[in-house]
């Protein structure tokens, strides 16, 4: 089992070790075909109701659209999952990202639910062990994150009951015109 090995060589050498989930992008129609009809996710794909809300296709492949409830908990249950099987120090959602900021994808939903997936994942962390982290990778300009992500990071960061941590995506160097890491790093 890799996980529970990378898990153990971490912590022989002192390290902590958290486990990390994308928890919106899903897979290609082909992929979704191939998948046996057991998992929820293809009895989504299969069932009229749920393909296009639950689950979206954009271009060619299928995301998780995090603005209703099952989906939520289908994700915080995998999540809890691995925190149960696994002696993990806690858990990172990367790549927090929608797919596109087409108002088709799940204008209607978003704006009845708003997006609660981030609390839903940080209770389902901390239900497992209270000590356990939960941590974010959100691209990394604040207000991208907003404006394309519909990711508040701001908020994630400033108010209880969302996360642990931030690790913002800063992949940008010193010279970049349009994000500068110096400025970006401080922002």
């Amino acid at each position: 089992d890799p996980l529970e090995y990378m898990v153990s060589a971490s912590h022989e050498a002192g390290l902590a070790f958290h486990a990390w989930i994308n928890p919106l992008r899903g897979q290609t129609d082909e992929e979704m075909q191939q998948m046996e009809n057991s998992y929820l996710l293809k009895q989504w794909y299969l069932d009229d109701t749920k393909r296009g809300t639950y689950l979206v296709q954009v271009q060619n492949r299928w995301w998780l659209n995090p603005c209703y409830e099952e989906v939520r908990q289908l994700i915080a249950d995998g999540a809890a999952e691995i925190l149960t099987q696994y002696p993990v120090d806690g858990l990172h959602i990367d790549d927090y990202f929608y797919p596109t900021t087409d108002p088709s994808f799940d204008a209607a939903a978003f704006a009845a639910s708003g997006s609660q997936l981030v609390q839903t994942l940080h209770d389902a962390v901390k239900n497992v062990h209270p000590d356990l982290l939960f941590g974010i990778s959100p691209q990394g300009t604040i207000e991208g994150n907003l404006q394309h992500q519909f990711a508040d990071v701001r908020r994630w960061s400033q108010e209880p009951g969302f996360c642990d941590y931030i690790v913002p995506q800063l992949y940008y160097g010193f010279q970049n015109e349009s994000a500068p890491f110096s400025e970006m790093v401080t922002e």
